[in-house]
């Protein structure tokens, strides 16, 4: 019986209600909250709700998938003039026309567009000079999985070799074979007046004030 007293009047106790000997706090402006406390709370408020508002500045949305075009960077330079704006569409349009004759060339020389400018770096480079299979890749900008699938096409359209280096196994170079050149050389010399055309129009653009 004293056990079951004991435990009727500790279960009174936890019913007590709270706001017998719970106070109050006083939130009048008599007590202010503490600068540190207004520290803590900034802290802790969210960052998209710490933004500033957005910038007044104007903007042009651009294609799908990016970001608008700020339209109040550089507004106080001088607009072009109709003449320099003539000649950097020609240029455009020659550059343009150009890649078009390109591709139907180095396809008439029985190579892709990737294969002409790899033998084209290929052959540019130092005679005697090894070309790595990483120069390549930084120089025609490609990762390594599409730097060997190029490579592997190549090499099964007989128009390069890959040989391991002499002087470190881990290292492989890349040299065009005498079908490659023969290709290339085609390629080129069909090409020679449209490179000329658009050097000229290239050369126009540094009138330019």
């Amino acid at each position: 019986m004293t056990f079951k007293r004991a435990q009727v009047a500790h279960m009174s106790v936890r019913m007590r209600p709270r706001s017998e000997n719970v106070k109050t706090p006083d939130l009048s402006d008599s007590h202010p909250v503490p600068q540190e406390w207004c520290w803590r709370l900034s802290a802790r408020t969210p960052a998209r709700a710490r933004q500033p508002p957005a910038s007044t500045a104007s903007a042009v949305h651009g294609p799908a998938g990016e970001r608008p075009y700020d339209v109040s960077v550089g507004t106080t330079r001088k607009a072009p003039r109709r003449e320099e704006l003539e000649r950097a569409a020609t240029f455009r349009l020659a550059l343009r026309r150009f890649h078009a004759v390109t591709d139907r060339a180095v396809r008439q020389a029985g190579l892709t567009s990737r294969q002409y400018l790899l033998l084209l770096v290929i052959e540019s480079c130092p005679p005697r000079k090894p070309v790595r299979i990483g120069d390549l890749s930084d120089a025609l900008g490609l990762v390594p999985s599409s730097m060997t699938e190029l490579l592997d096409r190549a090499e099964s359209a007989g128009i390069l070799q890959r040989t391991s280096s002499a002087h470190d196994g881990r290292v492989t170079n890349v040299r065009s074979t005498p079908e490659g050149r023969r290709r290339l050389a085609r390629a080129f010399h069909d090409l020679a007046d449209e490179r000329r055309i658009v050097a000229g129009k290239a050369l126009s653009l540094l009138a330019d004030d």
